[in-house]
């Protein structure tokens, strides 16, 4: 298929001009969103844990047991009614033989065993009352680590400091498996009860066979269905019978199948039929300097810095019910790649899709059948486009593991890049052209050379204009209207448009890099342009200010690793890179066995 003809988002150009960015706007605050989904969970957790706590009914079913055990434990001990016989017996001997009357003291007590079915129904019992008390000592020490827990994080007023200390709490609940423990205690009860019903059939197996055939017939039915409750959910999911004691054998249910599967399916055991999870690399990436006012004050100081607030913010994009407001910290993990922090791939994989998702929400479809970015979205799909900038140069991944994130964020970055140079947004215009060759870089989707004139032609268009524009080959009807730049202003310009202009070659590469020179050559002119104009681009700001090649390095490496990597490239790609690399100070040299150099002129 020729990837000249691939689909590319439709505009129209005779719209009405579109407003650039805010550079004053603030996304939601992540940590504000934070707590509105932790306090809503907050509720139900500590809502669910009293009534737990409440419903046991531990003491009224340890009151049951005990009125057992008085009667139960009797059998434990020799009746004294034994001890008055055996006395009495004694008398009687030594009155027949006329001797004297022995001491009781002297008359050993006769030998006692419990009977068998004594023990062990008084050892059930003891048992039961025993794990009954404790289950609802449980109960209340559960209730107080909650209140201890949860307790004056409402006072909290920062809410960066308000989500640090829930988060940190809540990391303490789950590295002691507090949950767990809540889990456990009507478990408690329910091992009372069942100590308690064994005891009980023992007890009157020794007492009447009728009666313990009785009972021993309910509790076996009751226990039967109580097996069954149990078991339902590990093979019907939407079965309602769900209790810690279910919740568990699904959980052995679920390691067994995974075990098995593993087993008989070696490849799935390696991973090598999952699709590749994107890595870190340690590579330099350049940023488009967008003037844009700090962040939610003193609640972003530090963020990306700690791993407590990427914690945080994993929290909110792993929250599948937080869909609107989550710029704020797809952000924060923006700077996170910047500072080469590490992140679990998949919680990447996840971020670069709800990103997409935030990002695919900003456009609109209008009555006439063209697309647009909402306008009063604009601002949150700058935040979201910025992310996936540095998101390209950080990560490494298959490109055709991952298209339904990228072939949508090439169409929608098309679209903004249309829209940023309808508005004359500079900033816009770098961001959204860098964002778009990036996108075909990786998914090598071959473009017209005309829209990257076009994105240059812009960027010269509303970048600074010096007196001696003329001379430079840049001709405008309006330089007499032109304000000129001052020098802060030419500096930032000049870091501006180094994304753009660093990543053209690696475009104009992966165009005729299989191309012969025929192909090449119809597109001399197109070429001529580009070079041209990077000329002239660069000449602005070193005419405007007197800055020297030096100030360009970044440009520099960027075009020394293109061509480095260019060795397989026709002729006349590594010509044409040769001229725009020598607009750099930089002198491409071809050794006669092919191997590819450069030399620094200046």
């Amino acid at each position: 298929m020729d990837h000249d003809s691939a689909p590319r988002v439709s505009y129209d150009h005779n719209s009405q001009r579109a407003l650039p960015y805010n550079p004053a706007y603030v996304p939601p605050n992540p940590y504000v969103i934070y707590n509105k989904n932790s306090r809503r969970s907050d509720d139900e957790f500590v809502e669910d844990c009293n009534e737990s706590m409440d419903s046991l009914l531990a003491g009224l079913f340890s009151a049951v047991t005990t009125a057992l055990i008085i009667e139960t434990y009797k059998e434990l001990k020799p009746e004294s009614e034994l001890r008055t016989e055996q006395l009495l017996g004694a008398l009687l001997e030594r009155l027949g033989n006329n001797s004297a009357p022995a001491r009781v003291q002297d008359i050993p007590p006769i030998p006692f065993t419990p009977p068998h079915h004594a023990m062990v129904t008084n050892i059930t019992f003891f048992l039961s009352l025993t794990v009954s008390l404790l289950a609802a000592l449980s109960a209340l020490l559960v209730k107080q680590w909650t209140r201890k827990v949860y307790g004056g994080l409402r006072t909290i007023g920062s809410p960066r400091r308000l989500a640090r200390e829930h988060y940190v709490r809540m990391r303490g609940m789950g590295d002691w498996n507090m949950a767990g423990i809540i889990a456990a205690v009507p478990i408690m009860l329910h091992v009372s009860l069942l100590l308690f019903f064994t005891g009980l059939v023992y007890w009157l197996s020794s007492l009447n066979k009728s009666l313990f055939f009785s009972i021993l017939f309910v509790i076996s039915i009751g226990f039967g269905l109580y097996c069954i409750a149990a078991i339902i959910p590990s093979m019907r999911p939407d079965a309602p019978f769900r209790w810690p004691v279910s919740a568990a054998i699904v959980w052995i249910t679920n390691g067994i199948k995974k075990a098995l599967q593993s087993t008989s399916d070696p490849a799935t055991e390696s991973g090598s039929n999952s699709p590749k999870q994107p890595k870190m690399t340690d590579f330099s990436i350049l940023c488009t300097q967008l003037r844009r006012k700090e962040m939610f004050d003193e609640d972003m100081q530090g963020i990306a810095h700690d791993s407590v607030d990427l914690e945080i913010m994993s929290k909110i994009v792993k929250d599948l019910e937080t869909k609107d407001g989550i710029e704020g910290a797809i952000d924060a993990f923006r700077q996170a790649f910047i500072n080469k922090l590490r992140l679990d791939k998949q919680l990447i994989t996840l971020i670069l899709h709800k990103a997409a998702q935030a990002a695919l929400a900003c456009q609109v479809q209008r009555d006439d059948g063209y697309y647009q970015i909402n306008p009063s979205m604009v601002d949150r799909l700058i935040m979201v486009l910025e992310f996936f900038q540095v998101a390209l140069q950080r990560l490494d991944f298959d490109a055709t593991g991952r298209p339904a994130v990228l072939e949508p964020m090439l169409e929608l970055s098309t679209l903004s890049l249309k829209r940023a140079i309808n508005a004359q947004s500079l900033e816009e215009i770098v961001l959204s052209g860098h964002l778009v060759v990036l996108l075909e870089c990786r998914l090598r989707r071959y473009t017209h050379l005309n829209d990257a004139i076009e994105v240059l032609h812009a960027l010269r268009d509303t970048g600074p204009s010096p007196k001696n524009w003329g001379d430079r080959g840049l001709h405008r009807d309006d330089t007499e209207t032109l304000r000129v730049w001052r020098d802060d202003e030419v500096k930032w310009y000049q870091r501006l448009v180094l994304p753009y202009l660093a990543v053209l070659p690696r475009l104009v590469r992966l165009r005729y890099e299989d191309r012969t020179a025929d192909v090449f050559a119809e597109a001399e002119g197109s070429l001529t342009a580009i070079a041209t104009t990077i000329r002239n681009l660069l000449a602005v700001s070193k005419v405007k200010n007197g800055h020297s090649n030096t100030n360009w390095t970044e440009l520099r490496d960027s075009f020394v690793e293109t061509w480095m990597a260019s060795s397989h490239c026709p002729t006349a790609f590594l010509d044409w890179m040769k001229t725009v690399m020598l607009h750099t100070g930089i002198s491409g040299e071809v050794a006669q066995s092919g191997a590819l150099s450069v030399n620094y002129v200046c």
